[in-house]
């Protein structure tokens, strides 16, 4: 048998014996992940020189923070990051380079990236038409693949500028995507990726002073700022249960904690694509049943 494997790198008894992964793993591997690189930069429109495929978000994030530290850097965790990330370590040691969270799944309020040398945690904001190309003016970008582009579950991605200052974050990142993967999960995104138009999430809340009072008076407190233009809008309110009965036929919802929710919708399309305004069928929703 012409193979590339033995037992010792892969167990052939993992694979079809008419699969050609059963003979060339690594060599199928790196055609997918290739293929994949190439579709993600022309769908997305992503100007990075270097794209990692790693498990998820976190992977990027923890590969990115630790190819810093061999360069005696780290991250500062910004006001507004996603609160999970205050869990990080913050040594006191070197320079440290702003880790900002686009848009805060917790609040829905939008973080400017003001320059370009800052990590963007991008999760809620890649994919959604009105902050897409933002999100990319930053040197070092991760986002997963699940949320608004509706891709695939179990791959983050890591956009890198190719620059001295992160060579070494580059280097790690190779290492970290090296490897076994599941390849169902990287066939099935390249499938998607080829069969699948509309990539974007149009959808958009961008509360207007009166709407933020409409939703007031009806109980339902917004959190999010005005004019966010985001997917989602985090609501306060003393009657949170009442939410998924009646919104559940036109929003997914999501309870942060006894008293707010994060109330999404989702509207597929292109870069191109208007955006569509979703508060005032919120507003409606709620007074038809109120």
């Amino acid at each position: 048998m012409n193979s590339e494997l033995d037992d010792s790198a892969i167990n052939a008894s993992l694979f079809p014996s008419d699969s050609s992964y059963c003979t060339h793993y690594f060599r199928a591997l790196g055609h997918c992940r290739n293929e994949i690189k190439k579709r993600l930069r022309m769908a997305l429109s992503i100007p990075h020189e270097d794209i990692f495929l790693l498990s998820n978000s976190t992977h990027c994030l923890l590969t990115v923070l630790h190819g810093l530290s061999a360069q005696s850097r780290t991250l500062s965790i910004e006001a507004g990051c996603y609160h999970p990330y205050r869990m990080l370590p913050q040594p006191s040691y070197g320079q440290s380079i702003p880790l900002i969270t686009h848009i805060s799944p917790d609040s829905g309020n939008v973080a400017c990236i003001h320059q370009k040398a800052v990590v963007v945690d991008a999760a809620q904001s890649i994919g959604v038409v009105c902050h897409h190309s933002e999100a990319f003016s930053a040197d070092v970008v991760f986002f997963p693949l699940h949320k608004h582009l509706a891709l695939q579950t179990g791959v983050g991605v890591l956009c890198v500028r190719k620059r001295y200052e992160y060579e070494t974050v580059r280097k790690t990142a190779q290492i970290a995507e090296s490897g076994t993967v599941n390849n169902v999960v990287l066939q099935a995104l390249l499938e998607r990726l080829t069969t699948k138009p509309l990539l974007f999430n149009i959808a958009m809340f961008s509360l207007t002073p009166a709407q933020a009072e409409s939703l007031t008076m009806l109980g339902f407190e917004p959190v999010t700022q005005l004019y966010s233009q985001t997917p989602f809008l985090v609501v306060k309110t003393s009657s949170g249960h009442l939410l998924p009965e009646y919104l559940v036929n036109n929003f997914s919802l999501k309870m942060l904690d006894a008293n707010h929710w994060r109330i999404s919708c989702y509207i597929p399309g292109t870069l191109d694509s208007p955006p569509k305004e979703c508060a005032s069928l919120l507003i409606n929703v709620l007074r038809s049943k109120l």
